[in-house]
């Protein structure tokens, strides 16, 4: 036998976590180390026009690979 508590915790404070985030206006989305997206909110759905179904898995540069390359550059130059 396991004991799952901690990881059971942790699953709820992600879901506590993702229900805040997209509570905000603001695009917010998540990447993982080879920068695909993991998570992205309601406020990104409405900005960019793409659900998160359509996004999820993917390398964040394909994502706006169409609409707005440049702009990427710029914002992960800042970060």
């Amino acid at each position: 036998l396991y004991d799952i508590t901690e990881r059971l915790q942790a699953e709820q404070l992600i879901r506590e976590q993702a229900t805040l985030l997209n509570q905000s206006q603001d695009a917010i989305w998540v990447l993982d180390r080879e920068n695909r997206v993991q998570f992205w909110n309601q406020g990104a759905e409405q900005l960019f026009e793409w659900k998160a179904a359509e996004v999820m898995g993917k390398p964040l540069e394909a994502v706006f690979r169409d609409c707005c390359q440049t702009e990427l550059v710029v914002i992960q130059k800042e970060i």
